[in-house]
């Protein structure tokens, strides 16, 4: 994205970014970020034996920043490790900046039940996506 007719000169690609960054580091802001396939759940339940608490997110490159995030609950951590790994590894809580999010059936565009079954595509729209 560069200067368009009738704007002054001035390129305005940066001011773009940084106003998008701030807004999606707003919600990173108490989180690491790791870009690695890793086993998660194991990765997920050592952790935990440390007292470390990871957050799971997922973000298309055609999105600015992480997308979702798992929205832990307190209530987790009486679980046994194993299944508290397994609930930490789950993602679908949209993050501040986005402003749509929803699962649907790929040949009718329906959104689909939120029963961790069913499968469809993630559509998304904000402030950080691309255009088509």
């Amino acid at each position: 994205m560069g200067p368009q007719p009738g704007d002054t000169g001035e390129d305005l690609t940066v001011v773009c970014w940084y106003a998008a960054a701030y807004v999606q580091v707003w919600s990173l802001v108490c989180r690491g970020l790791c870009r690695r396939l890793l086993p998660w759940v194991l990765l997920h339940r050592r952790a935990g034996d440390h007292g470390v608490c990871l957050s799971e997110t997922y973000g298309p490159f055609e999105i600015y920043s992480p997308s979702t995030v798992c929205a832990c609950k307190p209530e987790w951590d009486q679980l046994p490790p194993e299944t508290r790994a397994k609930l930490h590894c789950r993602q679908g809580v949209r993050y501040l900046a986005l402003e749509n999010l929803d699962l649907v059936d790929v040949k009718t565009m329906v959104p689909v039940p939120a029963d961790g079954v069913t499968l469809g595509e993630i559509v998304m729209r904000g402030n950080g996506a691309i255009k088509g």
